[in-house]
């Protein structure tokens, strides 16, 4: 769904500084339908689903997707930044391992 997603869908956004600046890629997010057992409270809508793909610049073909759930008020900008933790969270992981 992703691969073939209009120009247009994709936001050129940083995920975060890393070691050499800023983590830039194409961003694209689309809302996924509500679960009414998980996603309403008393008839009306409190959560929303995403599905949010990164891509790289330097190449377009190799697409990152991640699942996503959030309060209502989300932006794709604060998806694409908790989307940029992942690999700080995932280095605390590996460290604990190693020792």
């Amino acid at each position: 769904m992703f691969a073939q997603a209009p120009t247009e869908a994709w936001e050129r956004i940083s995920c975060g500084d890393g070691a050499k600046g800023p983590r830039v890629y194409d961003w694209a997010a689309i809302q996924l339908p509500a679960v009414a057992e998980y996603d309403y409270q008393d008839g009306t809508p409190v959560r929303r689903r995403w599905a949010l793909a990164r891509r790289s610049l330097t190449k377009p073909d190799e697409i990152a997707y991640y699942l996503a759930y959030s309060q209502l008020d989300t932006t794709v900008g604060q998806l694409v930044r908790i989307a940029g933790t992942r690999w700080a969270i995932e280095e605390c992981f590996v460290r604990h391992e190693a020792a």
